[in-house]
């Protein structure tokens, strides 16, 4: 059940054993199993080389010949429109259906009163011995019980004799054993009929993609020396596919979103039930793309992805209104600028105009969910609906401009009075400044005649002593 419509293409190598290196998984096979997006039936088939794989393989999926791989060690893949055949490998981790075939001759051998099914069983739990090629030959039978808990064993004869074994692909049926296509025929119905689509844990069909992660997982296991895990494999995927199918979620909610919501809605519910509808659309979705159950990031995706809508449509409201006050502000700046409202009732005619706005803009539809809600532009960080403020307020804002008008006239008289004291404070100190000034000069002058005074009298003393006759001198001899 791939994909792929076409006829089959020649096996391809999925993974490769080099030596000396080990496992590694072939990049082509890995996108040949990309293309395939629907669910696979995986029929892996394992054996010894040259033990019939490919001829299988071939008729399993309605192909006569093909290309034998036997003696190649790895994993060989061939995609055909109903079945995903692999081989040559350790396949049951990543199989639906894993054909083990081996040569031996016991199973042939007759059993009184035992069909071929019942001699198969019988052959599984004969103990072949104690040798150590016994014990090999005990371990594969142990093999078979322990991987096939359910298993249904196909006989075949000789398919043809052993002259044209060597060339059986291209050998033409009429040339076959009949025995042996009647088995063929049996085998590849059963397969046909019993196969079914791999699923992994918690019920998620496997697709081409999601099995070639599958064999990267298990490879770069055993390449790492561990065991593989189905349950670490089935949670790497889970991460790597669910990341993929919420991404895949969320263009499609945004396409849907994108394609069915026109911007701005009328109401905030209204763009909410638009979101709940493209979500369950897109949850589906999901649910067929994930392999677990993750709904939660699946619903913060789609949560980031509403927001953004939300934001969107809040933007776009604002825009509409904020065009719709501007026309209506241009009107009505217009009627005030041609003086239309400065006339005797004009206040009148100016409220029954700003009605006629406020009704006109009210019934402009829409408007989105903003409408009333500040949707005027953000200036200074405050959002104000112009009509509201502008010609609501109108006869608040005259009322103001009227007190301030008065208020000023009082500060005016108020700082005229100022003005007239200072002038008046001015004259006195500029007449006390003359006055003293005056005051100054006559002492000045006064102190001038005095000292004009002084010097006329020292010089009248000075002609006086000079005027006055010499005293006479008297020794001491004189008197006796």
């Amino acid at each position: 059940m791939t994909a792929q419509q076409s006829a089959p293409g020649d096996p391809i190598c999925l993974v490769e054993n080099h030596t000396g290196q080990g496992l590694a998984v072939r990049q082509d096979a890995l996108q040949v199993l990309a293309n395939i997006t629907q669910p696979v039936v995986v029929v892996a088939i394992t054996a010894l080389c040259r033990s019939g794989k490919s001829y299988l393989m071939n008729r399993l999926a309605g192909r006569r010949t093909g290309e034998g791989k036997g003696g190649e060690g790895g994993g060989w893949t061939l995609c055909a429109p109903m079945l995903g055949f692999l081989s040559s490998v350790d396949q049951w981790l990543t199989s639906t259906v894993l054909v083990w075939g081996c040569r031996d001759a016991e199973l042939s051998r007759p059993a009184p009163g035992a069909g071929r099914q019942q001699r198969a069983e019988l052959w599984l739990f004969c103990p072949a011995g104690s040798s150590p090629e016994a014990e090999r030959y005990d371990l594969l039978r142990e093999c078979i019980r322990q991987f096939f808990p359910q298993r249904r064993c196909f006989v075949f004869n000789l398919p043809a004799s052993v002259r044209d074994l060597q060339h059986l692909e291209e050998l033409p049926e009429h040339r076959m054993e009949p025995e042996f296509l009647r088995q063929l025929e049996k085998f590849c119905c059963y397969i046909w009929e019993s196969s079914r689509a791999k699923s992994i844990p918690g019920g998620c069909k496997v697709t081409g993609k999601m099995l070639g992660t599958l064999a990267v997982t298990y490879v770069d296991a055993i390449q790492s020396g561990a065991v593989p895990c189905l349950e670490s494999a089935v949670t790497a995927l889970a991460e790597l596919h669910n990341s993929a199918a919420v991404r895949e979620a969320a263009v499609l909610y945004q396409e849907l979103m994108e394609q069915r919501a026109e911007l701005p809605t009328e109401t905030a519910e209204e763009l909410l039930e638009l979101h709940e509808q493209c979500q369950r659309e897109t949850l589906q979705l999901f649910a067929e793309r994930a392999i677990t159950a993750d709904v939660e990031r699946f619903r913060l995706q789609v949560e980031a992805a509403r927001l953004q809508f939300c934001s969107r449509n809040e933007e776009a409201s604002r825009e509409k209104c904020t065009a719709a006050l501007q026309e209506l502000r241009s009107e009505m700046e217009q009627r005030i600028g041609d003086g239309v409202y400065f006339v005797p009732g004009g206040h009148r005619l100016f409220l029954g105009d700003q009605q006629a706005l406020v009704e006109r803009y009210r019934a402009l539809p829409g408007k989105g969910v903003k409408v009333g809600r500040g949707a005027a532009p953000e200036k200074g960080g405050k959002k104000m609906h112009w009509m509201e403020h502008r010609i609501r307020g109108y006869e608040m804002a005259k009322k103001k401009w009227e007190a301030e008008r008065e208020r000023d006239a009082r500060k005016l008289h108020w700082l005229e009075g100022q003005i007239h004291e200072y002038m008046k404070a001015k004259q006195e100190w500029e007449a006390e400044r003359e006055r003293e000034v005056e005051r100054l000069q006559q002492m000045e002058d006064q102190i001038c005649r005095y000292e004009e005074e002084l010097q006329l009298r020292k010089r009248l003393g000075e002609e006086e002593e000079e005027k006055k006759p010499p005293l006479g001198v008297w020794s001491s001899t004189d008197v006796q």
